[in-house]
């Protein structure tokens, strides 16, 4: 009886040490997928008022996250927190399916330009000029498909502003913890 006893313990005893070494080796990864997970879901989040407030308001995360995980991980997190922030938000909020598609184009686009370009001044720069170009791209593709000129220049105006609050305020901060 003892044997069985003894073969119990010593594999558990393997088990639990080479769990706590593949923890201490896969820590960072585990850190930052935790943290991508966090980043999505207050981008989520973020989206909820803005679309329940009426009217075509830019106060929105999922951009500003896209952005500051591609200038510190590169295109394909930075797609993946773009355009699942993006989408869920979207799913969740009953959002016109063709809108989302259009926006999370632009998230992949904008992914692409911080991941080929990087940082192109300082991180508020950086992120005025992200924004912008992704203001132009999806509002003239909204434009395209009917959308009111009004109601994109909104939607820009209001976009450019948050997203020069959100990097002056806390993008730094973000952007060190990643």
């Amino acid at each position: 009886m003892e044997r069985p006893l003894v073969l119990v313990g010593s594999f558990v005893a393997v088990a639990v040490v080479l769990s706590l070494f593949l923890l201490q080796m896969f820590a960072s990864e585990i850190g930052l997928a935790v943290g991508i997970g966090i980043l999505i879901g207050v981008g989520v989040v973020s989206r909820i008022p803005q679309r329940f407030a009426g009217g075509d308001i830019g106060f929105e995360l999922c951009l500003a996250f896209t952005i500051l995980v591609g200038l510190g991980h590169g295109f394909l997190l930075a797609a993946f927190v773009g355009a699942i922030s993006m989408g869920l938000s979207g799913y969740l909020t009953r959002e016109r399916p063709d809108d989302v598609g259009i926006a999370v184009l632009g998230f992949l686009v904008v992914a692409g330009l911080v991941s080929v370009f990087g940082q192109v001044g300082s991180l508020v720069v950086t992120g005025v000029v992200y924004t912008a170009v992704y203001d132009v791209l999806v509002c003239g593709v909204y434009l395209l498909t009917g959308h009111s000129p009004f109601g994109c220049a909104k939607f820009a105006g209001t976009h450019l502003i948050w997203n020069y609050v959100a990097f002056r305020s806390f993008a730094a901060v973000i952007l060190a913890i990643l």
